[in-house]
């Protein structure tokens, strides 16, 4: 009799539970990176914004000029700064989804090898009623020949 797992839709569910969470796990990484990648961009183009207003004071420069790069510096400090809380929000978020995900993992992984342990008993059974059928066929055998 071939073996059946009775919880094989509980195994099902618990694998695309765990298939779930990893996909999650991934968007919150993605993200994370994303946001990461931001802020250097905007730390890039601070540093160049810097350089740039460097060498046009050098060369003269209005003050009015000058107050708009502070300004525009200013403005990327600060969005550096909402950056910064999003990377860490972001974190959070990511850190919980692999929680999640271990969880998930480990569900699937006892639904695993509760089948496994169900079908070693099965195949254990199986063997043992092969065993008494073969015995039976020799003790028939043995008793016909006298």
């Amino acid at each position: 009799m071939a073996f059946r797992f009775k919880f094989e839709t509980l195994l099902d569910v618990r694998k695309m539970q765990e298939n779930m969470a990893q996909q999650a796990f991934s968007q919150s990484q993605r993200q994370l990176r994303a946001l990461i990648a931001m802020k250097e961009r905007v730390l890039a183009r601070k540093d160049v914004l810097r350089a740039e207003l460097v060498t046009r004071m050098k060369s003269g420069l209005g003050s009015s000029e000058v107050k708009r790069y502070y300004d525009y510096l200013l403005h990327l400090d600060e969005g550096v700064a909402r950056i910064d809380e999003n990377i860490v929000k972001a974190e959070h978020q990511a850190e919980e989804k692999r929680q999640e995900l271990l969880r998930a993992e480990r569900a699937h992984k006892a639904m695993r090898r509760l089948r496994e342990i169900h079908q070693d008993r099965h195949e254990g059974a199986e063997r043992r009623a092969e065993m008494h059928f073969l015995d039976e066929i020799a003790v028939m055998r043995a008793g016909g020949e006298r």
